[in-house]
């Protein structure tokens, strides 16, 4: 779970100065869906699950930061790139 200084360290970080504590936020989503027991397909169709895996990630592994993110889809397609899936 988050402690109660994370954004002045983010802050701290952004611009280049010595936080009191370095925040953890990995970039483990895999592993994250994974981890909670899912399936990617229903990580990215199920608003609830999505909540649930981030949860399990912040109790489990004590992450300071954990974003909801569906697909990097949605990005590439808004740059114009035809994508399938």
């Amino acid at each position: 779970m988050a402690y109660v200084n994370i954004m002045d360290d983010l802050k701290k970080c952004i611009d280049l100065g010595i936080p009191g504590r370095v925040p953890c936020f990995p970039l483990g989503l895999d592993f994250d869906i994974r981890d909670a027991g899912f399936t990617h397909r229903r990580f990215r169709t199920d608003p609830e699950v999505m909540v649930q895996v981030g949860l399990n990630a912040i109790e489990k592994y004590d992450y300071d930061w954990f974003i909801v993110h569906p697909d990097d889809l949605i990005e590439y397609e808004d740059m114009g790139i035809t994508v399938k899936t």
